[in-house]
């Protein structure tokens, strides 16, 4: 920290509780494009705003076929309890190294399943929501063992 210049950034403090959850909502609970980046839907494609921090921030659009741009929504919305704050860890912006290392690490990562923990899984077709679709298992995430608690003094 000391080989960096910085500067501490400081507002007034929240009058409640209530004030701090709204302010850190409406970073964490975001959806994942607004309604006003959209410029135009049909049946067929979707086009939208984004900017392009690789081209000093321009602002530009993209077109994709609807199926792709769900997909890529569908990407953000987490598993039940699953917290993701990208400012932190390997998510930051700060850690792409480290993240790709680690993303490399799992792709090489041999799991051995064991058999005995496998879950019982039934297979649906269709979707359960609007009862359509074909729905396929892609793959299965076993919960990984949690490390003891280790007290620092």
């Amino acid at each position: 920290m000391y080989k960096k210049d910085w500067v501490v950034y400081s507002k007034k403090p929240f009058a409640n509780s209530e004030e701090v959850f709204k302010y850190i909502g409406n970073y964490t609970h975001r959806v994942a494009i607004s309604n006003n980046r959209i410029e135009n839907i049909d049946e067929d494609e979707v086009t939208f705003r984004y900017r392009d921090y690789k081209d000093k921030s321009t602002i530009k659009s993209m077109t994709l076929p609807v199926t792709e741009f769900m997909r890529r929504f569908l990407l953000h919305i987490l598993p039940p309890n699953f917290v993701k704050i990208r400012y932190f860890g390997i998510l930051a912006n700060s850690s792409v190294k480290m993240r790709e290392l680690c993303m490399g690490v799992f792709e090489d990562w041999n799991f051995q399943k064991n058999k005995a923990s496998e879950p019982c899984i039934k297979e649906s077709k269709k979707c359960v929501k609007c009862n359509m679709g074909n729905m396929m298992l892609i793959s299965l995430m076993y919960r990984s063992r949690d490390r003891p608690y280790t007290r620092v003094s």
